[in-house]
């Protein structure tokens, strides 16, 4: 038990008594049966005995009794010159009890002498009675030990609890008792606020057995003593492998890599989640690594050469409650590489910078195989006919040949087989070039990802028979 804790607890069981046990004139005295430090009172009533006969109604009138501060029926029994006391119904245990005798005694012989005595104690033995044990307070900047704890002698009424307790600056709070219930645990629905000194006190609290504490407590403490703001260290690229590149920053980040946001302080996971955008924005979701650092998972892969702007609110806090000093604003744009393709003509590549001259016979199909170097999305394979097309370059022909089928493997591949008929290259003085070409953008050859083929791919041949 703490010193300070020692001290309060003395402080409200030391009652007050303002006279002496025995009252003295010549001729008369008068006594109670109580002593003046007797806290603790367990004897069904209390005795004022007189040296004198005296006037029992008029005796009877100057004594008042107090239970728990309300005035309380008394029910009198005279034996001779003694007068005994109950409350109507017999002392409660665990009430606390003032009993006073003030005024002038009349006595059986007419004389009349002034007394006063007064008492007060707590019915029942203090070892049967409801008694604060402890209070612990937390522990300053300590997160793992950061709760109010009271711990009793006997199970607490919790109704009575949360009516009597109270903290100053409010602040929503969160009770978890004891399975039973001698021991409550208090702590912030969030956070405690940096700096701030909370004064608690609890009022007059009840045992479920009925008994009463009938003093107030109250201390005060800091849980959370912090000066400088929280600040944000870096903002870089997260590996597959859960590690932070923090010797890195995000002008290399990946297309679909997360990012990584490293802080100096512990930080307030929902704040910094609600409080990081991008612009445009990003779909995604957050997680934490530890108290300090946190990522961004995207979706999606981050558009092609678009620039983003990731922005860090100042109402990001951290587990004090401070925030940060100013707004940070990190712009950034993806390294991801557009999609590129190879083509084959009959097994022979394809180049895009010259003419290419393939050896094929007539009447027999033109066999194009299409390497990309991303599998392609569903979508984008259902498209593959839209997006390729062959024709005469030059001379023109209005004639087309024709697309006979199409050829892949497994549910997203990355390579085609394109068969042509119909390429009449049979006669004429000049040689016909033919123009193959892959559509490029967004719309045609792309994957789940978002990366594209930036734009069309053509490549130029002849036949030689």
């Amino acid at each position: 038990m703490s010193k300070n804790f020692k001290a309060l607890a003395a402080a409200a069981f030391s009652f007050f008594a303002l006279s002496c046990s025995l009252v003295s004139f010549e001729g008369f005295t008068a006594s109670v049966s109580l002593g003046e430090c007797q806290n603790y009172y367990d004897g069904e009533l209390v005795t004022f005995c007189f040296s004198c006969g005296v006037n029992p109604a008029a005796a009877e009138a100057l004594i008042s009794l107090k239970e728990d501060g309300s005035v309380c029926e008394a029910e009198f029994f005279w034996f001779g010159k003694s007068c005994a006391l109950k409350a109507r119904g017999g002392f409660k245990k665990g009430r606390k009890y003032s009993l006073l005798l003030n005024g002038n005694v009349l006595t059986n012989d007419g004389r009349s002498y002034g007394a006063w005595i007064f008492r007060e104690f707590i019915f029942g033995r203090k070892e049967e009675l409801f008694l604060p044990l402890d209070v612990a307070l937390p522990e300053k900047n300590n997160l793992q030990k950061n709760a109010l704890v009271f711990l009793f002698n006997k199970p607490v009424d919790a109704a009575v609890f949360e009516r009597e307790f109270n903290l100053s600056p409010g602040l929503e709070t969160i009770k978890n008792y004891s399975s039973d219930k001698t021991r409550v645990e208090i702590k912030p629905a969030s956070k405690w606020k940096a700096n701030a000194r909370y004064v608690w006190r609890l009022g007059k609290t009840c045992a479920l057995d009925g008994t009463k504490i009938f003093s107030d407590y109250t201390g005060s403490f800091i849980a959370v003593e912090k000066v400088e703001p929280p600040r944000l260290l870096r903002a870089c690229p997260v590996l597959e492998s859960g590690a932070f590149a923090e010797d890195m920053d995000l002008t290399g980040l990946l297309e679909r890599q997360a990012i990584g946001l490293v802080f100096d302080s512990d930080m307030d996971y929902e704040s910094v989640k609600n409080g990081v955008s991008f612009l445009p924005y990003v779909d995604g979701y957050w997680s934490k690594k530890d108290e300090r650092r946190f990522f961004f998972v995207p979706y999606q892969n981050y558009k092609l050469e678009e620039e983003y702007m990731l922005t860090v609110s100042d109402a990001v806090e951290d587990m004090a409650g401070l925030r940060l000093k100013d707004s940070v604003n990190i712009s950034f744009k993806s390294q991801c590489s557009f999609i590129t393709a190879r083509v084959f003509l009959n097994g022979e590549l394809l180049f895009k910078d010259r003419v290419n001259k393939i050896k094929a016979a007539q009447n027999v199909p033109l066999i194009f195989t299409l390497e990309f170097s991303r599998s392609l999305s569903q979508k984008s394979v259902e498209g593959i006919k839209s997006a390729a097309s062959l024709a005469a370059f030059f001379p023109a022909d209005s004639s087309a040949p024709n697309l006979e089928s199409i050829k892949f493997f497994g549910q997203k591949p990355s390579s085609f087989a394109l068969e042509y008929g119909g390429v009449d290259f049979s006669g004429g003085k000049d040689e016909k070039i033919y123009a193959f070409k892959i559509s490029g953008g967004a719309n045609f050859i792309y994957d789940d990802y978002g990366e594209y083929l930036k734009e069309d791919e053509c490549f130029y041949f002849t036949i030689e028979k």
